[in-house]
């Protein structure tokens, strides 16, 4: 209660504390904290992460605590769909320093994993020159902290040896964490450290409070100098860890063919299309970066079930309905053609029945004819007046064919145009 009493009569150190609005200066600090990775300033709040995979972000703290008891308290968030990425708050001798380094301090873990409960395990851990993986994690509770009502609050006493840990979410008070250790370091400097896998999440620290319960401060020169020498410690570690990276790139049989052509071809370059060069490759992998970054899996889905599959579903219902018209009309024409080469047999058949019919009454009829009683005048008429028979007989039997396959045709036709409509 003693401790509590002097939190509170004691100011806020604006030192150590992060407070909204945030004001960038030299591009990359805020006060006496500075922003590494993919850390951004939103006005109100420092994004570590924000909604893309592949992601890490850190703000640092340039000036150590050396005071013995004092309190902690921030605020922070995480949003999105599936979870997966990792936040970190720790606290180390050494300033900046990197998980996967040795270092000696102590560190809050919260593991966003993807859960469908939402709720994300929180972890103690003690560094003594260990790496983030060498340390033992010390499970102290399980919260919801990703897409929660109300962002993340804890509060960190220390006093001494002694540590409480508690967090207030989605109005529950929780205490994670109330104990005795030796574990801890006696001065140390205060980093946020976000981390995003193969899920996208926008992981936030809103506001960072220190309150000091005793008079051990640091004097203005002391500051500066602290400030200034992990400024350039902070430097001196991104660039070493981009030689780093070179050098073991650098080891890679490919990249030692690539690199000894790229010299080659730099030979015959001048400086400034060298320059060029170098400058359009950046662009080129910047926008290959974005690109990949910007295209989701889940996204693409969305937009062909919304877009691309309602117009390929019409236009294969339109294709199956022009395919079953054809199949329709086909049968029609077989039909028809059926009809009618089966009516033409029967007419073909029928006149050549009556034709010979014709033709054995004409010889039955010549040989009783008497030929000797027959004058020339009457067989001249006579024959004049058959063979008009026959042709008249000739060209009714054509009418009557074309009459009954007009009729035909237009009882198809009408059957073909009663169905369409109906």
């Amino acid at each position: 209660m003693f401790l509590f009493l002097c939190l509170r009569i004691n100011p806020t150190n604006e030192y150590y504390s992060l407070i909204p609005p945030h004001k960038t200066e030299n591009y990359d600090e805020i006060g006496n904290w500075t922003m590494v990775g993919h850390t951004a300033n939103m006005g109100n709040k420092i994004r570590l992460t924000h909604n893309l995979t592949k992601q890490s972000g850190k703000i640092c703290s340039r000036i150590p605590f050396v005071f013995n008891e004092w309190s902690l308290e921030f605020n922070i968030s995480a949003t999105g769909e599936v979870g997966g990425g990792k936040l970190i708050v720790l606290y180390s001798k050494q300033c900046c320093q990197d998980p996967s380094y040795p270092m000696d301090g102590w560190a809050i873990y919260i593991d966003l994993k993807p859960d469908y409960s939402l709720e994300s395990d929180i972890y103690l851990m003690f560094f003594k020159n260990q790496t983030f993986k060498e340390a033992y994690k010390h499970h102290i509770g399980r919260v919801q902290i990703r897409n929660a009502k109300t962002t993340a609050y804890f509060s960190i006493s220390k006093r001494y040896d002694s540590m409480d840990i508690d967090i207030f979410v989605n109005d529950h008070f929780n205490r994670l964490y109330s104990d005795v250790t030796n574990d801890t370091v006696a001065y140390g400097y205060l980093s946020f450290y976000g981390t995003t896998d193969n899920e996208p999440e926008q992981i936030d620290v809103h506001q960072v409070r220190v309150w000091p319960a005793d008079d051990h401060f640091l004097a203005r020169a002391d500051r500066e100098n602290f400030t200034n020498f992990n400024r350039k410690r902070v430097d001196k570690i991104f660039i070493s860890r981009r030689k780093l990276k070179s050098k073991r790139r650098a080891l890679m049989p490919l990249m030692q063919k690539l690199t000894k052509e790229a010299q080659d071809m730099n030979c015959n370059l001048s400086s400034a299309e060298r320059k060029n060069l170098t400058d359009a490759f950046l662009i080129v992998n910047e926008a290959i970066k974005r690109s990949q970054d910007s295209i989701r899996m889940k996204a693409l889905e969305q937009f062909i079930a919304l877009s691309i599959a309602p117009s390929l579903e019409n236009a294969i219902k339109k294709i199956e309905f022009a395919k079953s018209e054809l199949n329709e009309i086909k049968s029609n024409v077989e039909l028809l053609y059926t009809n009618l080469t089966s009516t033409l047999s029967t007419m073909i058949f029928n006149s050549k029945n009556d034709l010979m019919y014709i033709n054995a009454q004409i010889l039955v009829a010549a040989k009783d004819l008497d030929l000797s009683s027959v004058r020339n005048e009457t067989i001249v008429e006579d024959n004049h007046v058959i063979r008009d028979t026959v042709v008249s007989f000739v060209l009714m039997l054509i009418s009557v064919v074309e009459f009954v396959a007009y009729i035909i045709f237009f009882i198809s036709k009408r059957k073909y145009i009663q169905r369409k409509y109906d």
